[in-house]
């Protein structure tokens, strides 16, 4: 199998489970590290969680969190991560 890398030399990536990153209501100061500002694109319900699509920065992110304080679609949030959820991956 040939696979293309299109990222250059030194460049990483981080990756994380989508169940491990917060979405906050967007109006909360910054109180902790790795917080985006973003927008609710989608909202999924799948029975014992809801599923989210957030436009941010870093592009568009998938995020899973329980059926409680829902947040509409459009809705202004911050998404946030600990650091000890993140993977560092080399191109």
């Amino acid at each position: 199998m040939n696979v293309q890398n299109d990222a250059s030399p030194g460049t990483f990536y981080s990756a994380m489970s989508n169940v491990d990153i917060e979405i906050g209501d967007g109006t909360g100061p910054n109180r902790i590290d790795n917080q985006i500002p973003g927008t609710v694109r989608r909202r999924m319900f799948h029975g014992d969680f809801v599923q989210y699509v957030i436009d941010s920065a870093l592009g568009p992110l998938i995020v899973r969190r329980p059926p409680t304080n829902l947040l509409d679609e459009g809705a202004a949030v911050t998404i946030s991560f600990s650091p000890e959820h993140c993977v560092l991956l080399e191109a």
